[in-house]
C-alpha cells in the first residue's frame, strides 16, 4: 500500500497539502454562494433558475380553461428567482418607475408550490400607494387554473420536486460540512503541531468525495428545477429558447465548485505520476563500463577476423 501512494505522489508533500486547501477553499466557497442564494433580495443575483411570469401563464392556460389574460396579469413579478434557501419575486422598471423591485421568501429547502409564488408576491406588495389589493382574487384565480391539471401528473409532479430538493439540500449541506471540516484539518496539517499528522492520501479521498456530493446536489437541483414549477411549461410545451432564459449563476457555480474539486485533485494525481515517472527513467543506473567495453571487444574482433 505505501509503495502505491509513493508511486501516486501522496506522499508527504507540502506543496500537495497547499494545492488541497486550495481547491477545498474555492470548493467551500461555490458552495456556500449556492447555499444562500435567494435568502434575501441581496442574494438574489445568485438564483439557480428562474421562471417567467408570461411563460407561466401561457403554459397554464394551454392546459386549463383559464384565458391568459387573466393569468398574465402585470401585478405579478416579471420573473420568480429559485435559489437553495428561497424564491424571490422580480419586478422589472415601467414606465413609471426607473427601478424594479424585488422581495424575497427565505426557506430551506425553497418548497414552494406554483399558488404559493403567487401569493408570496402579491402579499409582499400590499399597501403599496397606487396599487390594488387584489391577492385574494388573483390567487384564486391562479388555484383554478392549477387545479384543472392533471390530479395525478400534478401530485407525482410535486412529491418528486419536495424529494429532490429535499436531497439536493442535505447533499449541499452535508458536503459544506466535510469541506470545512476537510479546510480545518488541512490547514492544521501545515504547521508542525502534529505529532503525527493525517495522511495526504486520505484527505485527498475525502476531497473526492466531497466533491462527488456537491456534484450529486447540483444534478439533483437541475432534476428539481424540471420537477418543480417548471413542469407546466414542459407539459404546455412551452419552453425558453436559450438556456440563460432559465438557469441562473447560481447553478453554474455549483458544477463549477464540484468540478474543481474532482478535475484539480485528478490533475494533481496526474502531474505528479507523470513527474514520479519522468524522475524514475532519469534515476535508472547507468550500464556498467566494463560491460560496455566488452561488448565492443566482441564486436571488434570478428571484424578483424572477416579482414
Amino acid at each position: 500500500m505505501a509503495d502505491m501512494r509513493k508511486a501516486l505522489g501522496l506522499c508527504e508533500s507540502k506543496g500537495l497539502r497547499i494545492w488541497l486547501l486550495v481547491t477545498t477553499l474555492i470548493g467551500l466557497a461555490a458552495n456556500v454562494i449556492v447555499l444562500v442564494s435567494c435568502a434575501t433580495p441581496g442574494t438574489q443575483s445568485l438564483y439557480l433558475y428562474r421562471v417567467d411570469r408570461s411563460r407561466l401563464a401561457a403554459a397554464l392556460s394551454n392546459l386549463s380553461d383559464k384565458g391568459v389574460w387573466a393569468l398574465n396579469d402585470t401585478s405579478l413579478p416579471d420573473h420568480w428567482y429559485w435559489g437553495m434557501s428561497g424564491v424571490c419575486a422580480i419586478w422589472q422598471p415601467d414606465e413609471q418607475s426607473t427601478e424594479g423591485n424585488v422581495t424575497c421568501r427565505q426557506k430551506f429547502p425553497p418548497i414552494f408550490s406554483i399558488t404559493d409564488m403567487v401569493e408570496i408576491a402579491l402579499q409582499s406588495r400590499e399597501g403599496e400607494a397606487g396599487r390594488v389589493n387584489n391577492t385574494a382574487s388573483m390567487v384564486a384565480v391562479w388555484e383554478e387554473a392549477y387545479g384543472e391539471l392533471p390530479e395525478d401528473a400534478r401530485q407525482d409532479e410535486e412529491a418528486a420536486f419536495v424529494d429532490l430538493i429535499k436531497a439536493c439540500g442535505a447533499l449541499a449541506i452535508l458536503s459544506a460540512v466535510v469541506a470545512f471540516g476537510l479546510l480545518a484539518v488541512s490547514g492544521a496539517a501545515l504547521g508542525e503541531g502534529w505529532a503525527k499528522r493525517p495522511s495526504l492520501w486520505l484527505l485527498y479521498v475525502v476531497s473526492v468525495l466531497d466533491g462527488a456530493m456537491m456534484f450529486g446536489s447540483a444534478v439533483l437541483a437541475v432534476l428539481a428545477m424540471n420537477k418543480g414549477p417548471r413542469w407546466a411549461l414542459e407539459a404546455a410545451d412551452v419552453r425558453a429558447e436559450l438556456v440563460s432564459d432559465f438557469v441562473g449563476p447560481g447553478l453554474y457555480v455549483f458544477f463549477a465548485g464540484a468540478l474543481i474539486k474532482l478535475g484539480v485533485v485528478a490533475m494533481a494525481v496526474a502531474a505528479v505520476v507523470i513527474v514520479n515517472l519522468a524522475a524514475s527513467l532519469r534515476a535508472k543506473p547507468p550500464a556498467d563500463e566494463e560491460k560496455v567495453e566488452e561488448k565492443a571487444e566482441g564486436a571488434e574482433a570478428p571484424a578483424e577476423a572477416a579482414s
